[in-house]
């Protein structure tokens, strides 16, 4: 692990001191980076394959776009200077939300809904996309055999807990300066 984190450090260090003149943002999570980038595109993509060249067990792939790219469960885009974000879910995923007919605990399966919902608006910068994969998000759940009063009570319950700050905060701001 000591191994993997000092090559990772040593990109890092190499990302910065050539390329850092062109990074507006950069986050990581795990072995992810998401680089907000000004400079062009032949730059962007010299630097990964410089960074490829270093001599390590890591290598990087890319997905190089000046208007929208995927991040984890996210597709984040810029429009008119501003970042907007909705969740993202690949075209090839299929509804693999736990059936209400598991045996797993009531409590977990009472709690799913509400935990799903809330991912659907905290993930969602634009509100008519919200509201359109929130309908998709139930219609995954019913298709999964839960009732929808029940549905409906923990949608009305995340956005109540969205709405009172009881909800995690997306960690960047939309703007770009």
């Amino acid at each position: 692990m000591r191994d993997v984190s000092c090559h990772r450090d040593r990109k890092q260090r190499y990302i910065l001191s050539k390329y850092g003149q062109y990074i507006q943002g950069y986050f990581r999570y795990i072995d992810d980076l998401l680089l907000l980038w000004s400079g062009s595109t032949i730059e962007a993509m010299d630097m990964v394959q410089a960074l490829n060249q270093i001599e390590s067990p890591i290598k990087f792939t890319s997905n190089i776009s000046s208007t929208a790219v995927q991040f984890l469960d996210l597709e984040i885009a810029i429009t008119n200077q501003c970042l907007s974000y909705c969740l993202y879910s690949k075209p090839t995923d299929r509804n693999t939300i736990l059936h209400s007919t598991s045996a797993h605990p009531v409590a977990l399966k009472r709690s799913l809904p509400k935990a799903q919902f809330l991912r659907v608006i905290q993930n969602n910068s634009d509100v008519n996309i919200m509201e359109e994969q929130l309908k998709a998000m139930m219609e995954r759940f019913l298709e999964r055999g839960y009732r929808r009063n029940d549905l409906v009570r923990a949608l009305e319950e995340a956005k109540i807990a969205k709405s009172q700050g009881r909800s995690p905060k997306v960690g960047f701001s939309s703007h770009l300066s």
